[in-house]
């Protein structure tokens, strides 16, 4: 995608358009896009005529994405710090064992 051409002593030659576009790749990357996610979606963003709508919606998008994984990562947390004072199930069957009762874990 990234097209140059060579100059008589050997250096690449970009154009302004792919010196622009590398930009927008480095800009994506430190918002948490993935180069999938970029190669995906510039073919389309390089060709609209309305680049600024189209990058508002991936935005929109990406902060969904974001606001569903804090939400799912807020009950993995509740989840662990509910779990601080449980008998861990390893050391109650190992109870079990040492008191002669059953193995099986209820």
């Amino acid at each position: 995608m990234i097209q140059s051409s060579r100059t008589p002593n050997g250096y690449r030659e970009y154009r302004d358009e792919m010196v622009q576009l590398v930009g927008l790749i480095g800009t994506a990357k430190r918002l948490g896009f993935s180069l999938a996610e970029v190669g995906d979606h510039l073919p389309a963003l390089w060709a609209t005529a309305e680049p600024d709508a189209a990058v508002a919606a991936l935005l929109r998008e990406k902060v969904r994405v974001i606001d569903a994984r804090i939400t799912d990562l807020g009950r993995l947390r509740d989840d662990l710090l509910a779990r601080l004072d449980m008998i861990c199930p390893l050391q109650r069957a190992a109870r079990q064992r040492t008191h002669g009762l059953s193995s099986h874990l209820p």
